[in-house]
């Protein structure tokens, strides 16, 4: 696979005035595109549920617009589950406090209603998502896209 430096080899062959960062910027949001175009999912991801405790941290590489799916154990070590409703904390949908659903607070948390007590601790719980693209950071990098999409990033960045 190749590495950053290899993709820019390329492009410079084109003459320009733009440093690598400015074309590595580039072929970030290129790379994210690609990935809102060509979903990626990434493998599930689970969390045990923590009495007390609503909020849950979402993966740092979840697209919270590309969740697909959560699920919850009906009962603590069951191995049953049952697919949670998503609701925006911004609807104006009534809820109540016992109604079984989850929502997203800003780009990072994973909101689960009704918040978990001493009975629902040590829950299950399965997010199934699509994943955003790692970061490039350095010249070193091999982009996440597969190979096949590597000369979008060369376009992209031209």
């Amino acid at each position: 696979m190749p590495t950053v430096q290899q993709i820019l080899d390329k492009v410079n062959l084109y003459r320009n005035t733009y440093t690598d960062a400015q074309k590595i910027s580039w072929m970030n949001d290129v790379q994210k595109e690609i990935f809102q175009d060509v979903p990626h999912e990434a493998p599930p991801y689970n969390f045990t549920t923590i009495s007390g405790f609503a909020f849950y941290a979402l993966p740092s590489d979840c697209d919270p617009l590309g969740i697909k799916k959560v699920t919850i154990e009906t009962k603590t070590g069951s191995g049953k589950y049952r697919t949670l409703r998503f609701i925006s904390l911004n609807s104006t949908e009534l809820v109540s406090p016992s109604m079984e659903f989850y929502s997203i607070q800003g780009d990072g948390n994973l909101f689960l209603n009704p918040m978990p007590n001493d009975e629902t601790e040590g829950r299950n719980v399965y997010l199934i998502y699509n994943k955003r693209p790692r970061k490039i950071g350095s010249l070193s990098d091999i982009p996440e896209l597969e190979e096949d999409f590597h000369e979008l990033l060369e376009l992209g960045v031209l």
